[in-house]
């Protein structure tokens, strides 16, 4: 694992994490349930447009009618070429963590008072890490990938119902956003795996910024949340956990029953469109997800699968 620098922050939070947005390359994430604009725009001001803006937070409707949490804040993204609102209606976390570099987690909401901007702030702490341990990015792409998405639709529902009610009330009101969306069963094949070097997996896992790209470390990420692993396996564990997972997985094993006899390239092509129709009409990328996924049942499970090539044709099955 990387050795992280820790600092303890308690004052100007708000220009630390200003300062080190500024110089974001890649991302901006922040996690916080009390967003409002005029703070948002504080922070999103030195950073550059072509920088992915990432915002997990939370949209209750009495928040929203007390004015600190305001679905406005979609109107702060509109700059910025690739951004994404995802809503967390149980989050009490804060977290602001610039590309791989460093992280602030504590207690600051995204407010004129929490982040130190008000004249009256509140007394808030922060504990800076530099470099981003990978468990931390796990973290928050995990919110952001079992979230609801926080469209300008339901924005105009959530401020409909909250200019509708009393603060004062304190009787039961419905929500309008869902607190979980909906649990998927199993893993979905058309993204995972993502990674087509299983090998240096385990590499990425103990550092995050090993990864030689930005669409690598997105693969990275999205495979490491999938498998939902605990921080700080030895290569060993690591593995053993991969591979118990993948064989748990019902669709998987469907194609561990299909493997039971040898399988060309082509009919195995054909049983990843049945299962994935939405992404059958793209063979190419088909033929790439299928290739993932074989490497990563040979790696990780090398005693139970394998590939021949018998007059330059790929064969690939199980062995029993």
């Amino acid at each position: 694992m990387i050795d992280s620098k820790v600092t303890f922050v308690t004052e100007s939070i708000g220009e630390a994490i200003i300062e080190a947005a500024s110089k974001a390359s890649w991302q901006v994430a922040i996690v916080s349930p009390f967003i409002t604009k005029v703070a948002l725009d504080k922070l999103l001001a030195p950073i550059d447009p072509s920088v992915r803006i990432s915002i997990v937070t939370r949209w209750r409707v009495r928040d929203v009618a007390a004015g600190i949490s305001q679905p406005s804040i979609l109107d702060s993204l509109v700059p910025f070429t690739d951004s994404r609102v995802v809503l967390q209606q149980d989050l009490h976390s804060k977290l602001y963590a610039i590309d791989d570099e460093i992280a602030y987690v504590g207690s600051a909401n995204v407010t004129e008072a929490g982040l130190g901007f008000a004249s009256a702030p509140n007394l808030e702490t922060e504990i800076a890490v530099s470099p981003i341990p990978t468990s931390i990015l796990t973290y928050v792409r995990g919110l952001e990938t079992s979230g609801v998405p926080g469209t300008p639709e339901l924005r105009s529902e959530v401020e409909k119902a909250a200019n509708c009610i009393e603060i004062q009330d304190d009787q039961s009101m419905e929500e309008v956003v869902p607190s979980k969306p909906p649990i998927s069963n199993g893993f979905d094949l058309a993204t995972f795996p993502s990674m087509r070097h299983p090998e240096e997996l385990y590499e990425r896992y103990r550092a995050i910024q090993s990864c030689s790209s930005n669409d690598e470390r997105e693969a990275v990420l999205n495979d490491l949340i999938c498998v939902d692993l605990p921080y700080g396996l030895s290569n060993e564990e690591f593995m053993t956990i991969i591979s118990k997972k993948l064989l748990d997985d019902e669709i998987l094993m469907d194609f561990d029953e299909y493997l039971a006899e040898p399988r060309r390239f082509g009919e195995m092509t054909q049983w990843l469109k049945n299962q994935c129709p939405h992404i059958a009409d793209d063979h190419s990328f088909v033929q790439r997800r299928l290739q993932t996924i074989l490497r990563w049942l040979q790696y990780f499970i090398p005693e139970r699968y394998k590939l021949d090539q018998p007059n330059y044709s790929e064969v690939f099955y199980r062995v029993d």
